[in-house]
């Protein structure tokens, strides 16, 4: 099962803080920016989930994955 669809399955869900949340949807909503428009993506702070750390860890891959892909070839 994958981590999300299993998350969404607890019964106890932990309540994110607003601003936590709003860092995050930002960081979402630039990676999208960026993708769309093939801009270079500059690295964001991701903020932690203490209940959730593999949340900041895909979502920081996925910059790192996203800079990655953004570079010109060296030939």
């Amino acid at each position: 099962m994958l981590f999300l669809e299993f998350a969404s399955k607890q019964k106890e869900l932990p309540v994110i803080n607003d601003n936590v949340l709003a860092q995050l949807m930002l960081v979402l909503e630039m990676m999208a920016k960026s993708a769309k428009q093939m801009d270079p993506l500059k690295t964001r702070y991701i903020p932690e989930i203490p209940e959730y750390p593999r949340i900041q860890k895909e979502i920081t891959d996925l910059q790192a994955a996203m800079q990655i892909s953004k570079r010109k070839p060296l030939i």
